[in-house]
Order: structure tokens, then C-alpha cells, then sequence
């Protein structure tokens, strides 16, 4: 940034002889940044909505547009901030977004002051002009803030325009366009503070934000001359250097070739361009399309850019697809032999090797554990197991066992592959679970087709054993065993009561109250329910709250428990203080600095009540702070429109009291005052969407006098 500031320094002095009068102490091009090129390191920050927009010769980023609602530029406080005391000169090129705001056009370029209360000290110093189709003002200061009555000669357009504003002690001025169209006396001096300097928003009195684009924004610490003026305003500064244009690939992707396929279908996204300033296209130069079919190796896919300043920048990304799959054996059952031969202890098999099939390559099959072809098998079990590897050197197995038996042999084999025992917690809702294991690769088709007859189906919480058998040629018994246990890990559900508020008798303080015992249900059955803390129902409730729990267990110990409140409300009050309703008034709270203005006096039947609270009108910042009875409810919150969004609070008021509720405002918004709309129901709900107030009210509050409304029940 340093080496960009000396050569756009150097570009404007070989541009722009200086011949000012007065020191300038800011100066910001606005080239897509906020950098300071005056040389006092006055540099701004980014806030909000601005973003880099065209410059009145068209160059692409030479200017920055604020979006009128919440874009500005801060800049820390300096010395040469604070110099400007007893004259000041501020002139910008502007331009206001179309149409302005209801025709209201706020010109909000600087204000140095960050306070909502205006001060002689805050702000230091604005400049800010409003134009309606009625009115216009400029705003210099606190102090200074006067009316334009020949404004509709210099009604602000839509388009490009150099504006200028001056005070060299004795008159305010504004130009337009290099042409004085206002001016008024002042001889008062700006009184310093520290506070940052604010371009696009004004924050003291109503804040205001600048909609449009802003360029070339110069702030001197005195008042220019008029041959001054002249020069700024037809000064033509370099058009900005155009900023580095980078292409950035997909990241190289490896993928697995899709099942049973030599190929993997790709999709990926094309290369991203990042351009400071201007536009640039991007495009695929090589390579297969998205969603392709890429074969099993390595491809190549070429993307370039070329911006609207010619530059063109390229990139590859390289596609793997990997073959994953292994080859598929078609490999024999089990086979069984009869030993006639008693002169041999054993008998010569002979076999070929399984076939294997692969999705992209030949496959090479070879024998790795047992006896080879023609060898003589002895009596028993022989265990063939062959392996297939193909050119990507995925590996595959395959097994068969050769049974050689005497005629008279019965059982040469009692434990076939089984599954391993397995162990699982109830389906959601069920006593059981549906159950789906592995068959062993290995088994006989008849032992598979055993196995799978038994996969797939419902199994009750508990262990079930199970036993296969298959019988084969010359007598010969094949059988498995393995366990399936099924744990029942759901609690009970219970049907909980809703919390109650009920009421004393006159002159009591407790109450009997019945409430149902909860119930619950269970997806293995329910054992007990007993109630763990709380009266029983039919007993008296003391005034107070009071929490009912009660406790179901299963019959396989799985417990949970169901919990609701109880709240008794005395009603024992002293009604004689409050038979006559006091006039309403305003009065002081020692909890509150504003003074307390009181608008209502609202009674109800019930003492609980649910209070929707949301701005009355038109949505402007409007912050609040809301108090029941010396209790903050709402803190330093920001009201909305009620579309937008309800603050809802539940209160219980004290039977045949006056209750507060005071809303304090901390802003004015845009239109004074604060306003907030309240609505009143009766009860403890969170939505009332199908019923309609009880009561509706508008309170009308601004910093340093609280709106408030007296409320009353009479707790019937």
C-alpha cells in the first residue's frame, strides 16, 4: 500500500501544481480502498455496505458507492483531524442513487463526532445538506444549522457533481459545480474532540446515511480560494492502475472408477477469477466437459481467463481415476468325495482354477493355500483357496473345501462358517429389532440359502440361539451355531401435565388442587409409575410454587420422569389503599434518570398477562429499555416492526396494585419520538395467533422521558 500512495502521489503532483493556500489534511481518491494520500496517514476503515463502483470518466473501480443503510468509512481521530478550529474546507465529487428516498436527498459526506446527543463538542465538525421538495439545510456543526430558501436553482441532480462547502470564519459557503449557490453568515470557532472521523454517516441527532457514490473527497484546514476551487474542479486525476487478475483451478481430484465400470463420471466447478477492479471471462480450454465419463488414469483440464484490460492468466487441474474394484471369482461349492479305493488313503482330485472377471483389466488366478491339481487328496477336509490380481493390482479371494470320506464315516464335519454372535439395541418404538447379518463368503449354496432364510427378520428383546444343519451325500451332518441378543434401551414416554397457576380462597394460603397422574407408555411395557418429589393429587398446595415429578421404570429398568409446576397465587391483598385511581402523572423513579410520564391506567380481570411489544409505524432504530415494577424485562433492545419480529414477555401483576411498566428510549430513530405498540392478553402463552388483545396501547418516549402505563388486576 505504501509503494501504491508514492506512485499515485507522484502521478497527482505531476498533474496538479500545488498552489492551495491551506494545508490539506485528508484526501482520498477512493480508487477501491480507503487509503489516505494526503501523507497523514488519515486511513479509513470499511463498514457495512460500500463496495468499489465507476468513477465519473468510467474507469471501473475509481469510486466507492454506500447503500444509503448501513455503508460508511471510519477513520480514527489524529492530530491533523482535530486541526480545523476556525475554518475548514471539504469538497467531493457525488453522486445520489436515483430515486432518492421519498425525494428526501441527504448529502452526508463527513462528520467527526460519534455521540447520539449533539453537543458543542460533538460533532467537531459535518458537512451534510438535506434537500426535500419542500426544504434545504446545511449543516456545518451543532450549532450551525441553516436554510437554503433558493435551493430549487441548485436542485440536486442524479448525475456526477463537484460540490464544495467553505468556512473561513465569517461565512458558511457551498458550490456546486464551481459555482457559489449558497451562503450565510458565522463567526464562531469548532470546539475539538477525539472522536473518529465518519465519511457517509452522520451519527448525532438522527443518523443519516449517504446513498450513492462518493469520489475524490479532499478536507483542508482552512478556507481555499475561489482560483482553488477552480482548479480542483477541473483537475483530471490518472485514471487508477489496473490490479493483478488471478485464476485460481478446481483443486486436482482423484476419484474411484464407478462400480462394475472403467470410468468415473466427474462434475466440477470452473476456475474462479479474483479482480480488484474491472471483469474478466473464464473459460474451459481443455479437457472433458463436466459430468463426463473420464477413463481409469490421468487426465488434464486447461481453463483461461482474460480480463477487460487484456490480461490473460491459465491454469490446469489434473483428474485420477483410480481403479478400486477387484476382480469377481466364480469359484465352486464345496465338494464331497467317497474314498472307494481301500488300498489309498486318499483320492486323486483333479480341478481347474476359478475363472475371475475384471471391470477394467485381464486377471492373473493362482492357487495360494491347499494341494494342486492331480495331488492326492487325503481323507477329511482340504481347504483350496485361490487369489486373482488384475493390473491395478487389487486382489480378490476365493475358497472351496474338498470333503474325502469313507463310506462309513457319519460325521467328518460338525461347525460350519457361522456368522459371529451379535449383539444389538432395539429398533425405535419395537421389543425388538430387525436383525441382518454377514453370510460368510465361503459356505455352500444350501448353507447360504439356510442362512439366508434366517437373516431379515424380527427378533424379540432377549438371546435366541440358533442352530443350522445341513445334511449332505454318504451320511455326513454339517451344523452352526451362533446367538442373537436384542437390549431394549428405550425409556418410557411419558404424558406430562402442563404447568398450573391457580388462586387461594380469600383469606387462605394454600389450596387442594387435582391434577391426572401422568401416564406412560413403553415399547416393552411399563412395570410402575410412582411419584418421586410433590403432594399427591387431591392434596393441599401451599402459595408458592410447587414442583410435581413422577417416575416410570420399564421391565427392563429403563427409567425417566415427567415434571410440572404447580404456582399458587395469594390473593390476600389490601384493596382499601387502592380504591380511588391516582391521576396520571409524570414523576421520577430512583432506578431511572429520565423523568416518568404516565398515559394509562389499565385494569384486567386476570393478574398474568402476556405483553406482544413492536414499533408503531415505520421501522428506525428505535431502542428501548422496558421496566415491570423496577424489574428491567426488555435490555437496551431494538423494537420491530411486527412482521419482523414481536418482543413477547409474560408478567404477573400484583391483585389491586398499581404495577408499572415505563419504556425508556435511548435513541430518537429517524423520526422523533420513539414509538412502541403494545398489545395485552390475559394468561401465560407464547402465541396467540387466533385470539385478539385484550387491550392495545402506543407509548410515546424519547431520551429523558419515559412513557409508562399503571396496570391493575383484580385477580378473579
Amino acid at each position: 500500500m505504501r509503494r501504491k500512495k508514492l506512485l499515485f502521489l507522484l502521478i497527482y503532483l505531476a498533474h496538479c501544481p500545488v498552489l492551495f493556500s491551506q494545508t490539506l489534511i485528508a484526501y482520498y481518491p477512493f480508487d477501491n480502498n480507503t487509503a489516505d494520500f494526503s501523507g497523514n496517514n488519515n486511513d479509513g476503515r470499511f463498514a457495512g455496505g460500500v463496495k468499489a463502483c465507476p468513477d465519473r470518466f468510467g474507469n471501473a473501480c475509481g469510486a466507492l458507492h454506500f447503500n444509503g443503510r448501513d455503508g460508511y468509512i471510519m477513520v480514527p481521530s489524529s492530530a491533523t483531524l482535530k486541526a480545523p478550529v476556525k475554518g475548514i474546507t471539504v469538497s467531493c465529487w457525488f453522486k445520489l442513487d436515483s430515486p432518492a428516498l421519498k425525494d428526501r436527498k441527504w448529502l452526508t459526506l463527513i462528520c467527526k463526532g460519534k455521540d447520539f446527543e449533539e453537543s458543542y463538542t460533538n460533532p467537531q465538525y459535518r458537512v451534510q445538506v438535506y434537500q426535500s421538495p419542500i426544504q434545504s439545510t446545511v449543516s456545518i456543526n451543532t450549532d450551525f444549522t441553516e436554510y437554503d430558501s433558493n435551493f430549487v436553482r441548485n436542485n440536486f441532480n442524479y448525475g456526477w457533481n463537484f460540490f464544495v462547502l467553505r468556512y473561513d470564519g465569517n461565512k458558511v459557503m457551498t458550490f456546486l459545480n464551481n459555482a457559489l449557490i449558497w451562503e450565510f453568515p458565522y463567526k464562531k470557532t469548532f470546539s475539538v474532540n477525539d472522536d473518529p472521523l465518519f465519511i457517509a454517516r452522520d451519527i448525532p441527532g438522527n443518523m443519516e446515511y449517504f446513498a450513492g457514490a462518493l469520489d475524490e473527497l479532499r478536507i483542508y484546514d482552512g478556507a481555499l480560494g475561489n482560483q482553488d476551487l477552480s482548479l480542483l474542479y477541473n483537475v483530471s486525476p490518472a485514471a487508477p492502475s489496473a490490479d493483478e487478475t488471478e485464476i485460481h483451478c478446481p483443486m486436482d481430484i482423484h476419484m474411484f472408477n464407478d462400480p462394475g465400470k472403467c470410468f468415473a463420471k466427474v462434475n466440477f466447478n470452473k476456475a474462479a477469477v479474483d479482480i480488484d477492479c474491472g471483469n474478466a471471462t473464464v473459460k474451459q480450454t481443455g479437457g472433458l466437459n463436466p459430468g463426463s465419463n473420464f477413463p481409469v488414469g490421468e487426465s488434464i483440464l486447461r481453463f483461461e481467463t482474460r480480463s477487460n484490460t487484456g490480461v490473460i492468466k491459465s491454469c490446469i487441474t489434473k483428474v485420477t481415476v483410480i481403479d478400486n474394484e477387484p476382480p469377481a471369482f466364480i469359484c465352486k461349492e464345496d465338494t464331497f468325495i467317497m474314498r472307494t479305493d481301500s488300498t489309498r488313503k486318499g483320492v486323486i482330485y483333479n480341478y481347474r482354477l476359478p475363472r475371475a472377471f475384471d471391470n477394467c483389466s485381464r486377471s492373473t488366478v493362482s492357487l495360494v493355500e491347499g494341494l494342486p491339481s492331480g495331488a492326492l487328496f487325503p481323507e477329511g477336509q482340504t481347504v483350496l483357496k485361490f487369489i486373482a490380481v488384475d493390473e491395478a493390482n487389487n486382489k480378490s479371494e476365493c475358497s472351496y473345501a474338498v470333503y474325502i470320506a469313507d463310506k462309513n464315516t457319519k460325521v467328518i464335519f460338525d461347525s460350519l462358517g457361522c456368522p459371529l454372535d451379535i449383539i444389538q439395541t432395539n429398533d425405535k418404538g419395537k421389543c425388538g429389532a430387525m436383525i441382518n447379518f454377514k453370510i460368510p463368503e465361503t459356505q455352500n449354496r444350501a448353507t447360504k440359502a439356510a442362512m439366508e432364510k434366517e437373516n431379515g427378520k424380527f427378533y424379540p428383546v432377549g438371546t435366541t440361539v440358533k442352530i443350522l444343519q445341513r445334511p449332505t451325500d454318504y451320511g455326513l451332518r454339517l451344523e452352526c451355531n451362533f446367538s442373537i441378543t436384542v437390549t431394549d434401551n428405550e425409556n418410557p414416554v411419558f404424558h406430562c401435565p402442563n404447568d398450573t397457576i391457580i388462586y387461594c380462597k380469600q383469606n387462605e394460603t394454600s389450596t387442594i388442587f387435582n391434577y391426572t397422574t401422568p401416564e406412560a407408555s413403553d415399547n416393552c411395557g411399563v412395570e410402575a409409575v410412582s411419584l418421586v418429589n410433590g403432594p399427591e393429587s387431591g392434596a393441599r398446595f401451599a402459595a408458592g410454587n410447587t414442583t410435581v415429578i413422577h417416575k416410570a421404570v420399564d421391565y427392563y429398568g429403563n427409567t425417566s420422569q415427567c415434571a410440572f409446576n404447580v404456582t399458587v397465587l395469594d390473593t390476600n391483598i389490601d384493596k382499601a389503599a387502592t380504591k380511588n385511581s391516582p391521576e396520571l402523572k409524570t414523576t421520577t423513579k430512583t432506578y431511572l434518570p429520565d423523568k416518568v410520564k404516565y398515559d394509562y391506567d389499565l385494569k384486567f380481570n386476570q393478574c398474568i398477562l402476556t405483553l406482544y411489544l413492536y414499533d408503531d409505524g415505520e421501522e428506525d432504530n428505535d431502542t428501548v429499555s422496558v421496566f415491570f415494577n423496577g424489574v428491567e424485562i426488555v435490555k437496551r433492545e431494538m423494537i420491530k416492526l411486527k412482521a419482523h419480529g414481536t418482543i413477547i414477555r409474560t408478567v404477573v401483576l400484583l391483585a389491586g396494585e398499581k404495577n408499572d411498566f415505563i419504556v425508556k428510549a435511548w435513541n430518537n430513530g429517524k423520526i422523533s419520538p420513539n414509538t412502541i405498540k403494545i398489545e395485552f392478553y390475559e394468561g401465560n402463552h407464547s402465541k396467540f395467533s387466533r385470539k385478539k388483545p385484550k387491550k392495545v396501547r402506543v407509548l410515546h418516549s424519547k431520551p429523558g422521558v419515559a412513557g409508562a402505563i399503571y396496570i391493575r388486576c383484580s385477580g378473579k
